[in-house]
């Protein structure tokens, strides 16, 4: 192997967890080509905006591409939703039919993904996503509380296809503060604001407190003073030691 290390100077701490994980990975690589072939390992990335999901799944699918694992990453339902439809019926979708619809491709989508069998799919948000949106309409009174538990029926059935949901917080005035310095305008934002996040956040709280007893494959990340690397690199192995574990089981 290459010499890093002048690449890392100052950051020897870095390059020696890296060099772990890469040792990680290859005898992992090794283990899942002398293995027949085992179901796709499905993680799902969801959470508010501005909270690092984007830039981990990223981070986590470079780093099995290029080990030569093969990783998929869906694309993001909303958009799918918004490309497949025309603009006029989508202004004329309430947000729980949009969620409805976003929530059938979710699933539609994996589904198809699934079929290539990749060893792992990374979802940057997708199925539960949904839910937790559900949650948000049902706590600002845009569903009653029949519409609600009827639209949480499969929540634990489609939770049994994630094998491991990694949710991401964050202070909503930090996720204010990075909209601004991630874009370059300086107008009235009307989703991304303290009072929408806060909302957002109360809801994914909230949800979450209910599903947790459903699976041991949940994990929340504030990532407020998040080094946005380190969480990446502890999804990653996360996901191996995972992998490890359906191979011993399989």
């Amino acid at each position: 192997m290459a010499d890093f290390s002048e690449y890392f100077k100052g950051n020897e701490k870095r390059l020696k967890r890296e060099l772990e994980l890469h040792k990680k990975k290859l005898l992992l690589k090794e283990k899942l080509k002398n293995s027949e072939n085992i179901d796709s390992y499905v993680v799902e990335l969801c959470g508010l905006p501005r909270t690092g999901k984007t830039n981990a799944t990223q981070r986590v699918f470079s780093f099995f591409k290029y080990g030569g694992i093969d990783v998929k990453v869906s694309e993001e339902p909303a958009y799918l939703v918004k490309n497949s439809v025309s603009n006029e019926k989508l202004k004329q979708m309430s947000k729980l039919d949009f969620n409805d619809k976003t929530l059938e491709v979710s699933k539609t989508n994996l589904e198809i993904i699934k079929k290539d069998n990749p060893t792992i799919i990374l979802m940057d948000r997708g199925i539960i996503d949904n839910y937790f949106w559900y949650q948000m309409m049902y706590q600002d009174n845009i569903i009653n509380k029949e519409t609600y538990e009827d639209r949480l029926q499969d929540l634990y059935f489609d939770l049994s296809k994630i094998d491991r949901l990694l949710l991401f917080l964050a202070d909503p005035k930090v996720i204010i503060k990075r909209d601004y310095l991630n874009e370059i305008y300086l107008d009235e934002r009307s989703k991304t604001t303290i009072d929408g996040v806060t909302k957002l956040k109360k809801g994914y709280e909230t949800l979450l407190k209910d599903i947790e007893y459903m699976s041991d494959n949940i994990q929340t990340y504030d990532t407020t003073y998040c080094d946005e690397i380190n969480m990446a690199m502890d999804i990653s192995e996360t996901i191996m030691d995972d992998l490890e574990k359906k191979l011993i089981l399989k």
